[in-house]
């Protein structure tokens, strides 16, 4: 933080705690007092939170409204009043409501987020005063009656509500008969191909993936990059023309590029960029290394490049539901060679409890675009142990952000 913001944030906290110690406390706070410390709060938040991540926070709670609008169709509010002062599990929402436990995790974690409900231990729900306040029938109505008219028919979120209703409150996983392909009449296409048809949005997509980190650090800041980069033998390449990193859909190049300005002198061997040929044709000449070859590949056929040292995938499982997590990482082991080949996922590891507002947006998001997953830790090891010869080697956890999952073949 610079020092001028910091002085800022110092001052911001003074008059916040300046402005509480003014309520009196038998008349309580006044209108002009509350608005002031929300003001105040609001300014600490904006002076606090990187505006990259302000950005891609608020560009992901925009589908964190189908969370809080199933959960009243649900009766999820209601039920949670009732219980008050006690909490409810998912497993007791899921049984009472006839619906799917891992949906209302989901759907709670979003909740939550928006402090609609708070979460008191994994999985563990209990009424706040928002939740009271929305079994109120003209609140519940007006937030209904609102999310309905903006999205409307044939939108990705209205078309989630009407799956919801026609097929059960369950998480859908066919990536090509999901919410998105009905909103955009392409059932039988998955979001990615329907988005290759339009040659503006897919490179909207693209552009949008260089900046999606916000101030997260990038992985090579924080992994154990020299385990792989070591001296030849299992630790490294031996030779130039042996294949160190491939970055498997890795877009326009950018973590790729960003990985060589960091460790370009110490990489012995080549790298290569792989994604669809419609994603990789449109990269500008001279806006990645020279280092990097460009390869056209779908992920869902086999992998072309044998025995490489890495096999790196940047926020491409989360995209997915399980069974095509699975086909793609079977084409990645086929290529593997024992001893020496890794594949790092980088992707969101979800914590168990106090889900981060833009990892639970974008939870919500992937299910309503790609009908796809942010994991916790033991749903990304239920992932991994369905592909026979991958194991997981190790879950690294960064200071901040998105983990890694370092897999290699048996």
């Amino acid at each position: 933080m610079a020092p001028q913001t910091s002085q800022e944030l110092v001052s911001l906290v003074r008059d916040l705690s300046g402005a509480i110690a003014g309520v009196d406390s038998k008349r309580g706070l006044s209108v002009t007092q509350r608005e002031h410390i929300l003001r105040l709060n609001r300014a600490i938040q904006n002076k606090v939170q990187p505006p990259e991540d302000h950005i891609i926070a608020t560009a992901f709670t925009i589908n964190l409204n189908i969370c809080i609008r199933a959960c009243i169709e649900l009766g999820v509010f209601e039920l949670l009043d009732s219980a008050a002062p006690n909490w409810l599990s998912a497993p007791d929402i899921a049984r009472a409501l006839n619906a799917e436990e891992l949906l209302i995790t989901r759907f709670m974690r979003g909740v939550c987020a928006l402090n609609f409900a708070t979460e008191v231990g994994p999985g563990r729900f209990l009424a706040n005063d928002v939740t009271h306040a929305l079994v109120q029938p003209p609140l519940a109505a007006g937030f209904s009656l609102m999310f309905d008219n903006a999205a409307r028919p044939k939108s990705n979120l209205w078309s989630h509500m009407e799956r919801f209703r026609q097929h059960g409150y369950k998480s859908p996983f066919d990536a090509k008969d999901g919410p998105y392909q009905h909103a955009n009449d392409c059932v039988g296409m998955t979001t990615f191909e329907h988005w290759m048809t339009d040659p503006a949005e897919s490179a909207r997509f693209n552009t949008f993936m260089k900046g999606v980190r916000g101030s997260r650090p990038n992985w090579y800041t924080w992994f154990d990059v020299q385990m792989l980069l070591g001296g030849g033998g299992a630790s490294g390449c031996d030779a130039e023309d042996e294949v160190f990193m491939v970055d498997v859909a890795g877009g326009y190049g950018h973590d790729l590029d960003a990985f060589l300005q960091r460790h370009g002198d110490q990489v012995q061997g080549r790298v290569i960029l792989q994604d669809l040929p419609g994603v990789v044709d449109a990269i500008e000449p001279g806006s990645i290394s020279n280092r990097i070859e460009i390869q056209r590949h779908d992920f869902f056929t086999a992998q072309p490049v044998r025995g490489a040292r890495v096999y790196f995938m940047h926020m491409i499982m989360h995209d997915w539901p399980d069974d095509d997590c699975v086909r793609i990482l079977t084409h990645l082991r086929d290529a593997m060679r024992r001893d020496h080949s890794q594949i790092l996922i980088n992707d969101m590891i979800l914590p168990d409890t106090q889900c981060p507002l833009i990892a639970t947006g974008m939870d919500i998001t992937m299910m309503a675009h790609h009908c796809g997953v942010e994991r916790n830790e033991d749903m990304w090891r239920s992932l991994i142990a369905k592909v026979d010869g991958l194991e997981l080697i190790k879950i690294w956890h960064p200071p901040e952000g998105e983990g890694i999952l370092q897999v290699s073949r048996k």
